[in-house]
């Protein structure tokens, strides 16, 4: 029987060791890898009702933590709890890196955590502790601390037998007089050699004590340099954060201009992307910037006649694939959407391929400039008949809600480019047509036990991949910002849930 879990959300805050991807990387959040400690969980709020996926949207999270030892201050009051935490979300994590030691980074992170414990707050405290100007990790409980006086215990061993030498010394000289009146000459010197000795132990340790203070100075002359160095580091990093935050606040100040749809009229772009369409000139324009993994500022205007959206979408309901087999079945309606669309995409191609020309971009980098356009278009649940849907599909259809009664639960790309309303299978089956357009070996995939469809590039790469004739199609998702080619997100990266469905070679 599983246990009951409580789920909160909190502000989170830790010390972490460990390696993390190169900072230009959208996707060096997700992969990193860290080991926290001093982990302290503050301004606690119960969650009602658990919604993980849409903790998971976007690529701004580190998930799956599962951490002990966690300060959970009490709400309320001037305690901590210490706890276990699972199924960790942390959204939108701020690293700040203090140094390295070799490959491993040292640093602080801070963000918002969804995360679940087994036992209630405040009625289960577990060993509560008062909050004091610091908290220490013992190997006993938590503990209140005050201030702590060090005390360097091997100064204290030279001081010690500096400070009772002299003691020693009277004792001995009162040791060798007296044997000189009772035992005379003979005794004096095998003494002698004692005082030699001893002499000897004495300077020893006033040498010692002597490199102990070098040493300790040398240690202490290091860890101001270190300072000076975190504070530096501090200091960028902070000023770099600010300059994100600028520029993440002007993007969002600059989207309703920047990205925008409308319905226009053009009599002339309607006939060039389709010369039967001359008689319906509307056009949905959707003009779009992004950044590709260069990074490179992408802008321009995807465009789609109504003329060809409503051919598409009668040619997705007229179709009926033959067969009981789920595979066969998508198959067929993947080629027909297909080999249907990709002449209606005309004022598409020229805007990737006028890209292309002013950026004077490669092949692996022209890929990156389109799937890269697709995962900024923001994720749209497409469905055929919401009573068919179950699990966290069905949560998130209850949260976010989905574009419904559309035939195979798929968008044709002329769809999809005219209301830009697109899952997994819908986008992927784009990038297909636009990438085919353009000379790519590119394939689909899909796995009924992730319930999810990916893209396949068959170009030189590395990461997850699957073999089809003789081939290698790299993975890429394109229902989210930040995967590049050959990655794929944990909890769907099992390659023997997946299969190859379509290729265009």
């Amino acid at each position: 029987m599983s246990k009951k879990l409580y789920y909160l959300k909190a502000d989170f805050t830790a010390d972490y060791s460990g390696n993390k991807l190169e900072y230009g990387s959208e996707l060096y959040k997700r992969s990193f890898n860290a080991n926290f400690s001093n982990v302290v969980l503050e301004n606690v709020s119960p969650i009602s009702n658990w919604r993980r996926n849409h903790y998971r949207l976007g690529n701004d999270f580190i998930e799956n933590l599962h951490l002990q030892e966690v300060h959970i201050k009490i709400p309320n009051q001037n305690h901590y709890a210490k706890a276990t935490i699972t199924e960790g979300i942390l959204r939108n994590p701020v690293i700040t890196e203090s140094g390295k030691t070799g490959d491993t980074t040292l640093g602080k992170v801070k963000g918002t955590i969804y995360a679940a414990i087994e036992k209630p707050l405040p009625e289960e405290t577990l060993e509560e502790a008062e909050v004091s100007e610091s908290i220490v990790d013992t190997k006993s409980d938590w503990q209140k601390v005050g201030k702590t006086t060090f005390t360097n215990r091997r100064f204290g061993i030279a001081n010690w037998i500096s400070g009772c030498f002299s003691m020693f010394v009277w004792l001995f000289l009162a040791l060798l007089i007296s044997s000189f009146f009772l035992l005379g000459w003979s005794w004096l010197n095998g003494l002698l050699k004692i005082i030699l000795i001893i002499i000897g132990i004495y300077l020893l340790f006033k040498i010692f004590g002597f490199l102990l203070k070098a040493i300790a100075g040398i240690f202490a002359l290091l860890l101001f340099f270190l300072f000076i160095l975190f504070l530096f580091s501090y200091l960028f990093s902070h000023s770099k954060i600010q300059d994100q935050d600028k520029k993440r606040a002007q993007t969002e100040q600059g989207d309703e201009i920047d990205e925008q749809s409308e319905l226009t009229k053009d009599t002339t772009l309607a006939s060039k992307d389709n010369v039967s369409c001359k008689n319906n000139p509307l056009l949905a324009v959707h003009h779009r910037r992004w950044t590709d993994f260069a990074p490179l500022k992408h802008e321009g205007n995807l465009i789609m006649s109504q003329c060809n959206y409503h051919h598409s979408r009668q040619n997705r309901e007229s179709f009926s694939p033959i067969g009981h087999d789920m595979v066969s079945q998508f198959n067929q309606v993947y080629k027909r959407l297909i080999q249907n669309d990709k002449n209606k995409m005309q004022l598409v191609y020229q805007v990737f391929d006028s890209l292309r020309t002013a950026h004077h971009l490669d092949d692996s980098k022209f890929a990156d400039l389109i799937v890269t356009c697709v995962q900024d278009i923001p994720y749209k649940l497409v469905i055929d008949n919401p009573s068919d849907l179950d699990g966290r599909m069905l949560e998130y259809y209850k949260e976010n809600g989905a574009l419904e009664h559309i035939k195979f639960g798929v968008q044709a790309p002329a769809e999809f480019m005219y209301n830009l309303k697109g899952d997994c299978d819908t986008r992927a089956l784009f990038c297909f047509t636009v990438l085919d357009h353009f000379g790519f070996d590119t394939a689909i995939l899909i796995s009924s036990y992730y319930a999810h469809a990916i893209l396949g590039l068959a170009i030189p790469s590395t990461g997850h991949h699957l073999t089809f004739n003789g081939k290698r199609y790299y993975t890429w998702e394109t229902t989210a910002k930040g995967f590049q080619l050959g990655q794929m997100a944990p909890d769907c990266d099992n390659m023997n849930y997946w299969q190859i469905i379509l290729t265009n070679n």
